[in-house]
């Protein structure tokens, strides 16, 4: 998770030397903004760095968060970026390549997003989920747990799969098993969780 600032318009000027922080797209600046977490635990709350000064311009601070993850011969992760009811969401840039296999596949940038993290050894899972949202004044973060599930060994994907899942993640059932499928899928490089057109309104 990285916290961006989106200048609303272009900026040419700061993306000297600064090719590795600094953006031009669609007309827009986009800015890598450093961060730091003032709390830290289950509940965590991550803001930018004093010394980060807003450019002159209209603009505005956001999240952006990859879908990455695959397995490897016998274990596998994978990270699910959905919206706050587990809906599927547009991505702002996909990549489909053989050389970046179990790396980054999907990214989404915006103000909201919830994260399903699984991970598993010879096929037994455990599953987190988070949620982050920032304000888009202040670039401040705030994150929270909203459950884990040690979901044990699973052959098999089905209803039976999901009977005892936590009352706290069951909006989340279809993200969980998209990143169950992904820490299952060797040397994956594509994604598994999205859509053409956000379901997000």
């Amino acid at each position: 998770m990285e916290v961006e600032y989106v200048l609303k318009s272009e900026r040419k000027d700061l993306a000297v030397d600064k090719s590795d922080t600094v953006t031009i797209a669609r007309g827009h600046t986009i800015i890598k903004v450093p961060c730091i977490s003032v709390d830290s635990g289950p509940d965590e709350t991550i803001k930018p760095f004093d010394d980060f000064h807003k450019p002159e311009g209209e603009g505005y601070f956001r999240i952006s968060i990859w879908e990455t993850g695959g397995a490897e011969s016998n274990s596998g992760k994978a990270e699910i970026v959905c919206g706050p009811k587990g809906e599927k969401l547009k991505p702002v840039r996909i990549i489909r390549k053989k050389e970046n296999a179990n790396g980054q596949h999907a990214l989404f940038a915006g103000k909201a997003f919830v994260v399903v993290s699984v991970t598993q050894h010879r096929s037994n899972f455990t599953v987190s989920i988070s949620d982050y949202e920032i304000d888009p004044n202040s670039g401040t973060v705030k994150s929270s747990n909203i459950g884990v599930w040690n979901l044990g060994y699973i052959k098999l994907i089905n209803e039976e799969t999901f009977k005892d899942i936590p009352e706290s993640i069951k909006d989340f059932i279809e993200p969980i098993k998209a990143a169950i499928e992904k820490s299952l899928h060797y040397r994956c490089d594509e994604p598994h969780y999205f859509c053409e057109k956000s379901e997000n309104k």
